[in-house]
């Protein structure tokens, strides 16, 4: 998982930053926008939830950059009363987390189209 921002533009909600979760087994993919980087904890919550529950497996390990928003506060909590392993790839080594970097890159591109389109 990775989030992304801020950007210069604001969509009209006031949302200047997205993040997305990639599963790595079936490439299944969530992103959500958002205002500010807390937000990522409840999207995160939220997607596991439901793919625990269309899966009937659990989360086992998670893998992100050491961002704060990952490695401290709610999330960590979360990841800690869950039995969740955190795995936390290397500064600026975006190839260890490298599907989910695709996910996102295809993501960017997709919006810049659209947005270049409209």
């Amino acid at each position: 998982m990775d989030t992304c921002g801020p950007f210069p533009v604001q969509t009209p909600q006031g949302h200047t930053l997205f993040h997305s979760i990639l599963d790595d087994f079936s490439n299944f993919g969530s992103t959500r926008l958002l205002t500010h980087k807390d937000a990522t904890t409840s999207h995160y919550k939220d997607t596991e939830a439901a793919w625990e529950l269309k899966s009937g497996n659990r989360v086992r390990i998670v893998r992100s950059d050491g961002a704060g928003e990952f490695v401290g506060g709610a999330l960590k909590t979360h990841f800690l009363s869950r039995g969740i392993e955190h795995q936390v790839t290397a500064a600026y080594a975006h190839s260890q987390n490298g599907k989910a970097e695709r996910y996102i890159r295809t993501l960017q591109d997709s919006a810049q189209t659209l947005l270049a389109d409209s």
